[in-house]
């Protein structure tokens, strides 16, 4: 096959971007592997010589594209493993490249579920509504039930959720008293907390009223 052109990755030094005649995409192609086998626009390969390239990078591709995503933000296993594979990176190898980095701390679901809800609760997000995210990105249900029982022990409403409740009380202040407990009990209850839980935030927000009349 005939090389049509060679053009830099802006985001990596380190691999060009092969196009060759015959094919739609160009082929991320490290610059070693480039200079090991000539490669330069007008110069030929044959496909199994370029398959030999592509299967050759292969691991550190993957290794590479698992860093850059992990470099974006904090991801659990299962979110890192389906970007992985959405990049056409082989089951095998992407088992491999986990195992890597869990060894070297890259990846740690307790680390990342801990750290999940901390940020998530700072939104004034309820314990089931995290749990619930914390599910989808495929954490293990003893994790998710140890925060959430953490949780508990903490008290479980923080200090954002009252403030972001006070501001909500405030906008049905027009609402007759039924209406508005209602209404905030609905509100507290899509913000991911229970029934329980909810009341309890709105005996606070009442109890801080009179505090300050």
């Amino acid at each position: 096959m005939k090389v049509k052109s060679i053009s830099p990755v802006f985001y990596d030094k380190e691999y060009s971007l092969v196009r060759f005649e015959g094919l739609k995409k160009p082929l991320r192609i490290s610059n070693i592997s480039i200079a090991r086998h000539s490669l330069s626009a007008g110069s030929s390969i044959g496909e199994d010589a370029i398959s030999g390239i592509l299967k050759e990078e292969e691991p550190i591709n993957a290794l590479n594209d698992a860093y850059r995503l992990l470099g974006v933000r904090q991801r659990s296993e299962h979110e890192l493993r389906q970007a992985l594979l959405r990049k056409r990176h082989s089951r095998t190898q992407v088992d491999r490249i986990l195992i890597k980095l869990k060894e070297q701390g890259y990846v740690n679901d307790v680390k990342f579920s801990a750290d999940w809800f901390g940020y998530r609760s700072r939104q004034g997000k309820g314990s089931l509504f995290i749990a619930s995210e914390l599910r989808k990105k495929g954490i293990d249900k003893n994790t998710v039930n140890g925060l959430i029982a953490s949780s508990r022990e903490n008290g479980g409403i923080s200090e954002d959720i009252m403030r972001i409740a006070a501001k909500k009380a405030k906008s049905l202040a027009k609402y007759d008293e039924r209406k508005r407990y209602s209404r905030m009990i609905s509100f507290l209850s899509r913000m991911g907390y229970c029934y329980t839980d909810a009341r309890n935030i709105l005996k606070k927000l009442d109890q801080k009223v009179e505090d300050e009349d």
